[in-house]
């Protein structure tokens, strides 16, 4: 929010940022003694609570801009109300956040920034059609609105309009060439294309580098200069936005809480301002946290290089708020990706990406792949649910008398095969019902587009429950429990959706794909000890349905084996994936090291 910058703010921020206890109620009485002087008042406290929320001090940017809601209301003056949206958000009070920009544009409906805002939360909530609403003012009252075409660009692919998504994505590359954000969603929507394989991702993923490399200049230190770890700690950093309750920490948890302190000393650093149990969990383990949330790239690259990190993780490729433009600043001698992209990144900076022979069957160089593939002994995926988990629930079957099949993929991943795969199963299994659950199923628009592309197949809409994503992992869990049998997409698979299923004790048949996100699921249930929820091909997949659903008896049986059997498998095991990504990571540095 653009205020005039004050000569006080330097040092208010300084107080804002302290670590101290008292650093709230120092700054509280700071901004009284200068509000002596009205001008600057209602200035002062926004730039500061801006920034402050920028930085991640929520609460008490709260603090300072909700007393300026009363004034404003009789000034007419929208940017208190705006901000407290933004603080609101970040905080993850969507309603609170919704109500504060609806309160904003009563003042001034020409805010297409507002607007924009408004249609982000509601694309989060799941309101769907009324986020496209929203956008959409925007971008026709103010065409040359940047950020309405990326908001439109994630909503038509929540509601499996891919090529419409990568259309408005490419109007907000045009109009602003220069914000690597952009670029970076419309790699990731080419992951849902179904006919996307490896190497049309690394062409898509190449396309950042030609585009932004030169917004983070910086070249790689010579190999003579990469310090060996020999008789020391090797110093690991974890770049990532989702330390929070995202699917990211599911996997990611497992590692840092498993990691040896004799043989790596860990750093995080956290990019976005979000607090949560999981935030604290994931600061408590780290051996050093740093929140970098509103630091530019070249900032952030500084912390690192003074941290002295020997190899520096990238845990989110170009999902969510990452921030590929640091690693281009060269800050680690060894930069490398693990987990958290379903592809090749494209970029020439990472040095390695962490994957294992069943997602990747082929390591080393590849022409595919911008980074050299590195195989995990341990696979490439260990899971934990994170919270208590409830018994496992009877198989569904057994008491309704027909079998459920489910699937709680992201709905982008549900293409025109996997709905022809589905319609042929339901068709050959009578009585059964197919629950879809995910993020939009709200929005009238997106259930209506589903059954009628199931109704072109001769299903009726009375076996569909289309069901929305819940907020609460404990309900996302209780949902597994009417399932019968998990379907997984493809060739984009399910990670987290696999994961949770099985320790719900539900079965979950795959495809093996050509492609890395397509070998994701085989690569998962092979180390769960479940290759036989591995099919060969789409025809295969739809023949081991039919089976499955034939034999209740044995889905009521084998459900309640299913979760202690997979926490014991390599999916589960922590400590034998952080030895295998301790080897990994030490290897990656001593070659480096000796210029091997």
């Amino acid at each position: 929010m653009a205020v005039p910058a004050d000569k006080n703010l330097s040092r208010l921020l300084a107080i804002g940022l302290a670590d101290a206890a008292s650093a709230s109620a120092s700054l509280y009485l700071e901004l009284r003694r200068l509000e002596a002087s009205p001008g600057q008042a209602v200035e002062l406290r926004l730039q500061l609570a801006s920034e402050l929320a920028r930085r991640g001090r929520l609460p008490l940017a709260r603090g300072i801009a909700e007393p300026l809601s009363s004034r404003a209301a009789e000034a007419a003056d929208s940017r208190p109300f705006e901000l407290l949206g933004d603080i609101a958000y970040l905080s993850g009070r969507l309603a609170e956040s919704e109500a504060a920009y609806g309160k904003a544009l009563t003042f001034n409906l020409g805010q297409p920034m507002v607007l924009t805002k408004l249609a982000t939360t509601l694309r989060v909530m799941g309101r769907l059609g009324e986020a496209a609403t929203a956008a959409r003012e925007a971008a026709n009252r103010f065409p040359e609105h940047v950020p309405a075409y990326g908001v439109l660009g994630a909503v038509h692919r929540a509601r499996g309009e891919i090529e419409e998504s990568l259309a408005a994505l490419e109007i907000a590359r045009e109009l602003d060439p220069r914000q690597p954000a952009y670029t970076s969603a419309w790699i990731v929507t080419h992951a849902y294309l179904p006919h996307a394989g490896d190497a049309e991702m690394l062409a898509a993923g190449r396309e950042w580098e030609r585009a932004h490399r030169q917004l983070s200049p910086g070249s790689p230190p010579p190999l003579a200069s990469v310090p060996a770890a020999e008789g020391r700690r090797l110093r690991v950093g974890y770049l990532s936005p989702d330390f929070r309750r995202h699917s990211v920490a599911w996997f990611f948890l497992p590692l840092l809480e498993n990691h040896d302190r004799s043989r790596v000393d860990t750093f995080c650093y956290y990019l976005v301002p979000n607090f949560d149990d999981v935030t604290r969990r994931v600061a408590a383990a780290a051996g050093h946290w740093r929140l970098v949330a509103g630091m530019r790239d070249a900032e952030i690259a500084s912390l690192i290089r003074r941290d002295r990190i020997d190899v520096l993780v990238d845990l989110a490729g170009h999902f969510g708020e990452c921030r590929p433009g640091v690693f281009y600043h060269r800050p680690a001698p060894v930069q490398v990706h693990h987990a958290g992209f379903c592809a090749t990144t494209g970029m020439s900076v990472l040095d390695a990406r962490l994957s294992d022979a069943t997602v990747d069957p082929v390591a080393g160089h590849r022409p595919d792949s911008a980074e050299r593939i590195i195989h995990l002994a341990s696979g490439m995926h260990c899971y934990s649910p994170l919270d208590p988990l409830p018994p496992v629930a009877p198989a569904p079957a057994l008491k309704n008398g027909f079998v459920t099949f489910g699937s709680f993929n992201n709905f982008p991943k549900i293409n025109k095969n996997v709905l022809d795969a589905w319609a042929q199963i339901l068709a050959r299994t009578p009585h059964s019902r197919l629950v879809i659950k995910s993020q939009g199923m709200t929005d009238a628009y997106l259930r209506e587009k589903i059954t009628t592309l199931f109704a072109m197949r001769g299903v009726a809409a009375e076996r569909l429950d289309l069901m929305p994503f819940a907020t609460k992992h404990a309900s996302h869990l209780a949902a597994y429990d009417g399932i019968d049998i998990h379907l997984d997409a493809f060739p984009y698979n399910g990670v987290t959706t696999t994961c949770d299923a099985l320790w719900a004790g539900v079965p979950v048949l795959t495809v093996r794909g050509a492609c890395h996100r397509g070998r994701i699921g085989e690569s998962i249930l092979r180390r769960a000890g479940e290759a036989s929820a591995v099919a060969d091909d789409t025809g295969d997949y739809v023949r081991r349905a039919i089976a499955w659903a034939g034999d209740v008896r044995r889905l009521a049986a084998e459900r309640g084996e299913r979760r202690a059997r997979v926490a014991a498998s390599p999916v589960g095991d922590g400590a034998a994936h952080a030895r295998s990504m301790e080897d990994a990571l030490e290897k990656c540095h001593a070659e480096a090291a000796t210029g091997g």
